[in-house]
Order: C-alpha cells, then structure tokens, then sequence
C-alpha cells in the first residue's frame, strides 16, 4: 500500500515540475506566469516531501527531505501577483514588491540553518524524532510555538487570499469574462487548501495520531490540483500562454486593414461615446459599429498592444478629464464625475486612472488648480 501511494506521490511531483517548467520556460507565455509556476513548484515540493516522509525514504535520503516547507509561505504571495499582474504591469525593480518574499526568505535560512546544513547523522535522527512525535506525543505536549508558528503562517496566507479575492472583484471591468471567472476558480482552489490546512492544524492539536491521516488527504488534494492544473493548461492554452503577435497569424487582415478598421473605431469611439455605458462588451461595441469582434480586438491588440479594456477605459479617462474642466460640473464629486464618464466603481476607477496617468484623481484635480 505504501509503495502504491510513493509511486502516486511520486508521479504527480514530476507532472507538477513538468508544469513548473513549462509555466516558467515558454518564451511565447507572458511574464506573470512565473508566479502561476511557483504555485506548481510549491505542490510538487510538497508532494515530495510527502513521498519521502510516509514511506520512510527520508530515513535513507535524508538530504532530500524537509525541503518544501518554506515554500508554504509562497502561496500567498504567488497567488496574490499572479491575480495582479493581468491588471498591472509588476515592476520587478522595486524594493516594495521583494518584501512580499521576506517571510519565505527567512524561513528557508532557517531550514537551511536548522536541518540543511547539518551532517548526515544529525538530520537521520532529527527525522526519527519526527517519526517518534508522530506516533507518541501526546496532543497536550505540542509546541505552543509550533502551534503559533502555524498559526501565524495560515493568518499570513489568509490575509493574501483576502487581498486577492478583492483584486479580482474590483477589476471586473479591466478584465475579460472568460479571465475573471479562471482567476475566480483558481482562487477558490487555493481558498479550499487554506480551509483544509485550518481543519487539519485543529485536527492535529486535538489528535496527533491524525497526522498522518490529515497528511493522506493533503496529498489527494495536491495530486488532483496538479493534474486539474494540466488539464487547464490544455484547455486555455490560449488564454495563459499565446500572446497577440502569434494569436492573429492565420488572420486574413493585413497591417493596412488593422489600421483602417482602428482609425474607424476611434471616429466611432469620439462621436456615438459608447465608453458612457459601464457595461460596454466587445460584443456590444461589434454589434452598434458594424465591425467584427475579432476586428476590433485585433485592430487593438496588433496596432495598439492593448487590451480591448484598456482601450475602452483609456477614453472614459479622457472623458472624465475634460468634465473635470467643465465649471457647470464643478459641483459634483470625483467619483459622480467618474460613473458619468462610464466607469462602473470608485475601485477601477481609482486604478484605471492612476495606470494611465500615473496620477491619482485627486492629485490630477489639484495639479488643475496650480
């Protein structure tokens, strides 16, 4: 039996670096898939953990285990920029986004001090230890620093669920349906790992003797987001990996044809404002412009490397700019100026405008002024 589910364990770690690798790799994907990829590398390092533990192997490769706890603390963060990426470029560059990866830092130096660095014989009996709490330790002699480590590590990933469910549910206007609703579902996927590992750190301080029953479930639950995740990756090949150079290549419209069907939609753009509706779809512009769908979006995408919403949200920009100006408006708020100009939220406005104009609505409002 143990064998059967080392052998499982084992698989389901290579397809999850096979993904890692294809994620992180593609030169054709963009560049938030790196952090879609860490979220694979980070199941596939558990999995194998999991593989050495149960079965005992870490005993006779002890310099492979124990490597994928850090990696706890990356979910969070890979989600959370993974979701913001496809509303904002990420600067690398910056300070501010590196200390997101502090607490994983710190804790690989820590494993790295602890157990890494340690001779062959002191990491094979800090692993029979392990296998000795495991089996012996009685719930009411668990590290209470063990306990608020764990803790504090799930209170971390929830804030980082927090933050990113409210990412995607103030960039519904930014973002296509078909992205918003697989951003949704891979934010529930991990929403339901952080619910079981809840479940299981209360089980484990109640019970010890459920580790490994809780460590079984773990891994199922790994195991079927990895293959799930290859499934995706096939299904929306297109959505995660091609970019608009390629997506277009067996289109019939050439460069002159692009840019006529552009300098069309702009006059259309001034003149009839469809931009006012809040809830303008490509569909709905194709429909009251008499151009195709994928005309638009490939007029946009090839002439422009921008988003059919970035486009749209560019002139209800403008348009807000210039009721800014307006002294019969002067009035009315910010924000009542923005839901005029078609935006649907104070949200994305507030992060549309400040994409494109480097500027907070409240900072352009007062640089009129001066």
């Amino acid at each position: 039996m143990h064998e059967v589910v080392f052998t499982i364990l084992i698989v389901a770690f290579g397809q999850g670096m096979f993904l890692f690798f294809v994620l992180s790799l593609n030169k054709q994907g963009r560049k938030h898939n790196i952090f879609l990829a860490l979220l694979f590398i980070s199941f596939s390092l558990q999995l194998f953990d999991m593989a050495l533990l149960l079965s005992k192997r870490a005993l006779s490769y002890p310099h492979l285990a124990l490597w994928s706890q850090p990696f706890n603390l990356l979910f969070g963060p890979a989600l959370y920029f993974y979701i913001q990426s496809w509303i904002r470029p990420i600067n690398f560059k910056k300070p501010r986004f590196w200390t997101h990866f502090i607490p994983f830092t710190l804790y690989m130096v820590y494993v790295v001090i602890v157990y890494q660095s340690k001779s062959t014989a002191f990491k094979i009996e800090y692993l029979e230890s392990i296998y000795s709490d495991i089996s012996k330790l009685p719930s009411n002699q668990i590290s209470y620093w063990a306990i608020a480590f764990i803790a504090g590590a799930n209170l971390y990933f929830i804030i980082y669920l927090f933050c990113s469910f409210r990412s995607i549910n103030s960039s519904k206007t930014l973002l296509s349906m078909e992205l918003t609703k697989w951003l949704t579902r891979l934010w529930m996927a991990i929403l339901a790992i952080e619910v079981f590992a809840l479940l299981r750190l209360f089980l484990i301080v109640l019970v010890i003797s459920l580790y490994p029953i809780t460590a079984y479930i773990g891994g199922a639950i790994s195991i079927i987001y990895i293959y799930y995740g290859a499934l995706i990756l096939l299904r929306k090949q297109k959505l995660i990996f091609e970019d608009s150079k390629r997506k277009y290549h067996y289109s019939d419209l050439t460069e002159e044809n692009t840019t006529d069907i552009l300098n069309n939609l702009r006059d259309y753009m001034l003149k009839q404002k469809p931009y006012l509706n809040p809830k303008l779809t490509i569909g709905l512009l194709a429909k009251e412009s008499n151009i195709s769908e994928r005309s638009i979006s490939q007029a946009i995408n090839q002439q422009l490397s921008k988003s059919f919403t970035d486009f749209v949200n560019e002139y209800r920009v403008e348009e807000f700019k210039q009721k800014c100006t307006d002294t019969n408006l002067e009035h009315m708020s910010l924000l009542g100026l923005a839901m005029d100009a078609g935006f649907q939220s104070k949200s994305a406005f507030n992060m549309v405008f400040k994409k494109v104009t480097g500027l907070t609505p409240s900072q352009y409002k007062k640089s009129l002024k001066s």
